[in-house]
């Protein structure tokens, strides 16, 4: 049983504009609210703990993007790097 793992330790390239204008909004709108919770929640752990979180959300959104693209949920491949049906890894520095 492979447990998805080429699938999760894969780089998934946005490789189309519209892919990377997805993971820009995601981006832009984790800071939007890291800028505003940073004024509302006074400092501390439980701050700390939000803007932590809030890093996970867009890690997880991105990886969501990335992972899970329209072309019915199977993971992109890029032939820049890994191919994720073989589990072929590139050498350092790509190939």
């Amino acid at each position: 049983m492979s447990h998805g793992i080429p699938g999760r330790f894969t780089y998934h390239p946005p490789l189309t504009e519209e892919r990377a204008r997805q993971h820009q909004s995601v981006r832009a709108l984790c800071m939007a609210l890291a800028d505003s919770l940073v004024t509302l929640v006074p400092d501390g752990r439980e701050l700390a703990l939000t803007l932590t979180n809030l890093e996970q959300v867009m890690f997880w959104a991105n990886a969501g993007i990335a992972r899970h693209p329209d072309n019915g949920g199977q993971p992109e491949t890029d032939p820049r790097t890994c191919e994720t049906e073989c589990g072929e890894v590139p050498p350092p520095g790509g190939r």
